[in-house]
């Protein structure tokens, strides 16, 4: 895809562009974490959209308005993202309620309250430069957002890999029944994953937020969440529950920044971008359950 678009358009290997990619992926790859690691359990979320536009207004309300340290803001917005989730992980563990019908129940419930709470309207005076640092600023030539989506990506593949509870989420994903069978709480770890799942949105809301100088009730939503899934999903993340890693949905977000930039270089329209946007998601998903009927066919 590089080659190709090195070729086809100006500008693409510029130091310039190849950072501005990095750049538009890390909000896409914030909530493409949380997606990814409710999977990774056996789950998913699909209220993430609507979470990171609510946080979004909200620490844009207490920065802008009320003129609330940033510290503190930013803590309570991410508090709020996590206390979400939490509440869907609650109610999917111990009430029995399905995923996709407690997110998407979830998704009108905070949708409806952000808009609410605006009115409609965004949220755009009175911005201290020290917030807009976060999602504007650079450190020498690399912008801000990249070297926080770089250090989470690294917290999480540690976490994943190198915990007891990163391993029970795999268990819980590959087989519930099982993990519980083996003395794993699998309520607890559902609850957690939701947890972390509402942080990294909240994360994603605070970071847009100060990228846009505004907060936007309509900013995030479902085709913000579509991406972050469609990167999840590329990169590796099993549909089917306990499979997939960090360093995949890294790859799956880079892979869909590049292709969206591309695009936009070659001045396709943004229509037809969704178009491909989906036709991507589709490939993904028969990749992915082509690959895990070999597997189950090898194993069988």
């Amino acid at each position: 895809m590089g080659v190709f678009l090195s070729v086809a358009t100006e500008g693409f290997f510029s130091s310039y562009n190849l950072i501005n990619i990095l750049r538009q992926i890390s909000l896409t790859s914030f909530m493409a974490i949380g997606f990814g690691i409710t999977l990774i359990s056996g789950g998913m979320d699909i209220s993430l959209g609507s979470v990171a536009a609510l946080t979004g207004v909200v620490v844009a309300w207490l920065v802008a308005v009320l003129k609330v340290n940033i510290f503190t803001s930013v803590l309570v917005t991410l508090v709020l993202g996590t206390v979400i989730g939490i509440t869907n992980g609650v109610i999917i563990a111990h009430l029995g309620v399905p995923p996709f019908i407690q997110t998407l129940a979830m998704n009108f419930v905070v949708q409806g309250i952000t808009f609410e709470f605006t009115g409609g309207y965004p949220i755009y005076k009175g911005f201290p430069k020290k917030y807009l640092f976060i999602g504007q600023g650079y450190v020498g030539i690399i912008p801000v957002p990249v070297f926080i989506m770089a250090g989470v990506f690294v917290i999480m593949h540690f976490f994943l890999n190198n915990t007891i509870l990163g391993q029970h989420i795999y268990a819980t994903g590959d087989n519930e029944e099982s993990a519980r069978l083996n003395g794993i709480n699998v309520r607890s770890v559902k609850w957690i994953v939701y947890a972390i799942a509402g942080f990294f949105a909240a994360l994603a809301g605070v970071v847009m937020t100060a990228r846009m100088s505004a907060g936007q009730p309509s900013a995030a939503g479902m085709n913000f969440f579509l991406q972050s899934a469609t990167a999840a999903i590329l990169g590796g993340v099993a549909l089917s529950g306990g499979k997939g890693n960090m360093l995949g949905v890294l790859f799956g977000a880079l892979f869909l920044g590049i292709v969206n930039n591309g695009l936009t270089l070659l001045k396709i329209s943004a229509y037809f971008q969704w178009i491909v946007m989906g036709v991507l998601l589709i490939l993904a998903i028969v990749w992915n359950s082509v690959r895990e009927n070999v597997r189950g066919v090898k194993y069988g």
